[in-house]
């Protein structure tokens, strides 16, 4: 029995032979992956409307026809993508773009109606957010989930001072662990998103910072509607600072129990912030090194990943 939940997966291989076989041959390298997978996913004849594309090497990805009327979850994981801009209003609930080189978010030609999912971690945006203005995310307004884990942001502002996530009236879940904000207050913003049940803001800079909890508290003051903050990355995606305080996901309780575990070598280079100067190689630097560490190595599996595929 052919299980239809199960996404339709094509490896680098598979793409590179569809694509040779295309007659007449492609105008563009884009266009021509447009063709192929519209082959692929013809010739397969699938019944899923998942459609992966992870480690296939891709630096430019356009949809064809066939897959724009018939996918509704696209995952673009561990390529090569700067960008992705081409994508007209579609059929897609969800866009996985996690592990790319991209340098700024997706920008779509117009309003992607039925977009509520965009993973975009793992991609250094650091230089994006600061050149970017209000409207970032303006053609995504139905969003309800995003993740930007790992994507060295320090700021949640663009260069004329706007939230970056005010088009986005609609989202119920923010991921933006694993940064370098540095200050609580980058977070008030966040509170013109009335509908915002998971936030997740741990392991950034400001989880050290005194003011810290006082801001944790007026965040559930303000957001009624907040379910989490932070207890899920706490728990499942984070290991070093104290097993049983992260259990509890206390960030603070955890750090300070980590404090009396054996931190013989700086943690940092492994993508674990160090919680003791004595042992730490750059201790006013720890986020910025522990986290590009956790970029690099999320990368390196990317590529890992590709070489098996």
């Amino acid at each position: 029995e052919v299980d239809v939940t199960a996404p339709f997966v094509v490896s680098a291989s598979q793409l590179q032979v569809a694509q040779a076989a295309l007659d007449p041959p492609a105008c563009s390298a884009a266009v021509g992956i447009a063709r192929a997978v519209d082959s692929l996913v013809e010739t397969g004849g699938t019944t899923s409307q998942r459609l992966s594309l992870s480690g296939c090497g891709l630096q430019e990805y356009q949809m064809g026809v066939g897959v724009a009327g018939k996918m509704v979850e696209l995952d673009l994981r561990m390529n090569e993508l700067t960008s992705i801009d081409s994508l007209a209003p579609n059929a897609l609930r969800s866009i996985d773009l996690a592990g790319n080189h991209l340098v700024r978010p997706p920008v779509f030609k117009a309003e992607m109606p039925k977009l509520v999912r965009l993973d975009l971690s793992f991609n250094d945006l650091s230089s994006a957010v600061s050149s970017a203005g209000s409207g970032a995310f303006a053609t995504l307004s139905s969003l309800r989930a995003l993740a930007l884990q790992n994507c060295m942001l320090s700021t949640l502002k663009g260069k004329d001072g706007a939230f970056l996530f005010a088009d986005l009236p609609n989202l119920l879940k923010l991921d933006l662990s694993f940064n370098l904000i540095a200050e609580p207050s980058e977070l008030f913003p966040v509170t013109a998103l009335q509908r915002l049940a998971h936030l997740d803001v741990g392991c950034n800079e400001m989880c050290a910072h005194p003011d810290y909890d006082a801001c944790k508290a007026e965040l559930r003051r303000k957001l009624s509607t907040l379910k989490s903050l932070n207890e899920e990355a706490v728990t499942n995606n984070f290991m070093g600072y104290g097993e049983n305080a992260v259990e509890k996901g206390d960030m603070i309780a955890a750090m300070t129990a980590a404090m009396s575990q054996d931190n013989s070598s700086c943690s940092c280079i492994e993508g674990n912030p160090c919680l003791n100067a004595d042992n730490c190689n750059d201790w006013h630097k720890r986020f910025a090194v522990a986290h590009k560490a956790r970029l690099e190595n999320y990368w390196s599996q990317g590529r890992a990943f590709c070489d098996l595929r």
